[in-house]
């Protein structure tokens, strides 16, 4: 299963801050900023994305090589009922590789495979965090829409979506698609 990954090599730009408001009176909402990782594989156009490290995904592979994450604006929100929900928001870099792929490490999304790069809106939310609780069907998932320069030559806008879901057996699966349509 693809799990994005908070990476935590530099300190953080800013420390948390929680709303004015008791349990009794609504929501806690706990706004600070996080670093993200993620990946948006597609196996039906041969596509991989890989999103918010300024550098290639060969150098987040390479534990020898400094990374620079950006980080997003993250709000945490413990409701009165004792629900969680996480919502990420951002401006992240990315990368498309011509390989679609869920071994990110395993040499395939090498730097001669990148098709293009550019900079997209990231949207991350899970509405109810659960600490893992089988019973309850999944609600998390990350859009990435932006615009990149391709290798080749010209533009592209690109939009994907990673989002899980439960099968009819209960089983958790990833869903993701990247769609990439050429620019004027």
């Amino acid at each position: 299963m693809m799990t994005p990954l908070p990476v935590q090599r530099r300190p953080q730009a800013s420390s948390p801050s929680a709303s004015q408001t008791t349990a009794a009176s609504g929501p806690v909402v706990i706004r600070t900023e996080t670093e993200w990782l993620a990946f948006i594989p597609d196996f039906r156009d041969g596509l991989t994305a890989f999103l918010g490290e300024v550098e290639p995904v060969s150098s987040l592979c390479d534990l020898s090589k400094p990374i620079t994450v950006i980080p997003i604006d993250a709000q945490f929100l413990a409701k009165p009922g004792g629900a969680f929900g996480f919502l990420g928001k951002g401006s992240v870099p990315f990368y498309v590789y011509d390989v679609a792929t869920i071994d990110f490490c395993g040499g395939e999304l090498s730097d001669d495979h990148i098709v293009g790069s550019g900079t997209g809106r990231l949207v991350a939310n899970d509405h109810a965090i659960e600490f893992p609780n089988p019973s309850s069907p999944p609600s998390y998932g990350y859009r990435l829409t932006g615009r990149m320069n391709l290798v080749s030559g010209g533009t592209a806008n690109v939009s994907g979506v990673v989002k899980w879901v439960a099968n009819p057996s209960g089983k958790v699966d990833a869903q993701s698609q990247l769609t990439v349509t050429p620019g004027k």
